[in-house]
């Protein structure tokens, strides 16, 4: 049986970045997954339909992959860098902890979202080898419009490892369509067309038809 823990800073960043990879993995009957989405969307930031739409989507995502557990922090999004971050790193700590995943995927320190950024560091702060062995692998995934959207002669995301979606995409889509708030029209980096055109960019970058990008950051082999 493998632990997996995915972690989101925001709830979608799993469906637009990895979506056809978690959809892979939930088809595993040995995998456990486990969700951790860092915060939530708010009022009066967000409208209340706004709300009602984010939670009817992370239901209907857990319907689809079957998570063993679905942890929700009570942070506000855009608000984290508010939060004192020992209270962060303690929260991450125990999480991990008690879950004792195995494998972890993460936004990337890459991403122009500060908060993908800080969820990053939490990770890579709070999953020290001499403390935390049981985690053999760390791996940070791409989210469009983030991931593609910082300074290109400054920070961009270099994949080097690839999980194949053939088969997958049309499925990560649907997922995409759950986060109605979230998807955009063509040309935005949220649309359909982009997250179909990157797909297919991975997979000429690694020779599969369709695949997702992933920076390994850490694999521990016995």
């Amino acid at each position: 049986m493998s632990k997996i823990l995915i972690i989101s800073a925001h709830a979608d960043d799993e469906s637009f970045g990895m979506g056809g990879t978690l959809l892979k993995l939930s088809e595993v009957k040995s995998n456990e997954l486990y969700w951790l989405i860092c915060t939530f969307i708010w009022e009066p930031k967000w409208t209340k339909e706004a709300i009602r739409s984010r939670l009817n989507a992370i239901d209907r995502l857990n319907e689809r992959i079957g998570f063993r557990e679905i942890i929700r922090w009570d942070y506000k999004d855009n608000c984290l860098d508010q939060v004192p971050l020992n209270e962060l790193q303690e929260a991450m700590i125990g999480v991990l902890d008690r879950i004792r995943p195995g494998v972890i995927f993460t936004p990337s320190r890459w991403d122009f979202n500060f908060e993908h950024r800080m969820t990053f560091d939490l990770v890579e702060m709070s999953s020290k080898p001499y403390y935390s062995g049981y985690i053999k692998e760390i791996l940070a995934y791409e989210i469009p419009s983030s991931s593609d959207a910082s300074f290109s002669s400054g920070t961009i995301f270099p994949p080097n490892t690839y999980y194949g979606i053939e088969g997958y995409l049309e499925k990560k889509l649907e997922l995409m369509q759950l986060f109605e708030t979230e998807l955009h029209a063509h040309p935005h980096p949220r649309s359909r067309e982009y997250v179909q055109a990157l797909a297919v960019k991975r997979g000429g970058e690694s020779g599969f038809h369709f695949a997702e990008g992933f920076h390994l950051l850490r694999t521990l082999r016995p």
